[in-house]
């Protein structure tokens, strides 16, 4: 499709010369943090290496200082830090290229086969879903859906399947039309989350979401924290004490088990629920994120936007907030970390927080996915 000639007379690039041209700076691009990868590799390597020999050296030889080992400790650490960061820069660029690709292959009408084939959508009786290849391998939606969630492509179904009033459909194409020429937008919202393994499943989540938080009493609540502060002051008299200052944390220590296994009888349960549901809100994070700074100017996708950005916190924010949660939850499995577990009865504190975060975000879950799945479909009808 060509672009209508500007005020100057010059025609405008061609969605096909600007995927090209795209294609073109990352491969570029994925040539040159391919060069840093090898060299990061290979240096990484050596100061390994080095921080060997030093270390044994400073083991045999009481004249060397620790400092000598210490420093290259430094070096081997900040050297995996910016190799993960290249790294993250590599895939992001690979999937790029991959984004561009399915473009020109639907803009050359070789798209057939590479997108999503199942028949899930597909109503057993319908007026035209069959008469216009609506689902299915080479049909109208494996054209269209560039989506990342189950909840994007249930939507572009229904909309294909259902129709919509006037209204309804005028506030689409406009929104449409602004997204088709937001580039960057559909770009970062296709690739958002592209190697985390989610698809945000519509059943878990919505039933996560939709369950009673499982609180704390308030009795509960403040017998823990007695225990915990109780258990603190223990500990510090224990490391400060002299002989026999442990037996006061002794008693305390196991009040604490005992109250963890009262209260977390389904721990174990509740970790799992809690971290397929991460992984799914990991995905709408990021998609959250795409779409809370775009400065949209569609009445339709203001809309949307606010309904991400409303509340004491943004979408993203309050999703990153229970990512925290439950990476401190999961530090309860690390051996090294069970003093700390016992003195501060960490999962039971923990996993409140975390159902606090359910009583406070449970509802907003479905808002944001219902509206993040929309703009999915929006995007999608407006990629080339």
């Amino acid at each position: 499709m060509t672009e209508a000639p500007s005020e100057s007379g010059a025609a405008s690039p061609t969605p096909e010369s600007v995927y090209r041209d795209r294609i073109s700076n990352l491969t570029d691009e994925l040539e040159n943090l391919g060069t840093k990868d090898d060299q990061l590799s290979r240096a990484r390597m050596i100061v390994f290496l080095v921080v060997a020999v030093v270390g044994i050296w400073t083991w045999r030889s009481d004249s060397v200082s620790l400092l000598c080992t210490l420093v290259p400790v430094a070096g081997f650490i900040v050297l995996v830090f910016i190799h993960a960061s290249v790294l993250r820069r590599l895939e992001h660029a690979q999937d790029a290229v991959r984004f561009y690709e399915r473009g020109l292959a639907r803009m050359a009408d070789t798209w057939a086969g590479m997108g999503s084939s199942q028949t899930t959508w597909k109503p057993e009786a319908h007026l035209y879903a069959n008469d216009l290849d609506l689902f299915g391998h080479g049909s109208l939606f494996e054209l269209m859906d560039t989506t990342r969630t189950q909840f994007g492509a249930s939507t572009l179904a229904t909309w294909m399947l259902e129709p919509a009033p006037l209204g309804e459909i005028e506030e689409r194409r406009e929104a449409i039309a602004e997204l088709r020429d937001r580039l960057e937008f559909r770009e970062a919202l296709g690739l958002a989350g592209a190697r985390i393994e989610s698809g945000l499943h519509p059943v878990r989540l919505h039933g996560w979401a939709k369950e009673t938080p499982k609180r704390l009493s308030s009795t509960a609540r403040t017998t823990v924290r007695v225990l915990t502060g109780l258990s603190l002051v223990a500990f510090l008299y224990m490391i400060l004490g002299g002989a026999l200052s442990y037996l006061p944390l002794v008693p305390l220590g196991i009040a604490n088990v005992l109250a963890m296994r009262v209260l977390n009888r389904d721990m174990e349960e509740r970790m799992s629920g809690v971290d397929s549901v991460v992984q799914d809100l990991r995905l709408l994070a990021q998609l959250s994120e795409c779409v809370e700074s775009e400065p949209f100017r569609a009445r339709r996708l203001l809309e949307h936007q606010k309904r991400m950005t409303s509340g004491a916190r943004n979408a993203s924010q309050a999703i990153r907030r229970l990512e925290r949660l439950f990476t401190a939850l999961e530090q309860i499995r690390n051996q090294m970390f069970a003093p700390i577990v016992v003195v501060t009865c960490w999962p039971v504190h923990v996993l409140d927080l975390i159902e606090a975060w359910r009583e406070e975000h449970g509802r907003d879950i479905i808002e944001w996915v219902n509206t993040l799945g929309e703009l999915e479909a929006l995007a999608a009808i407006a990629t080339y």
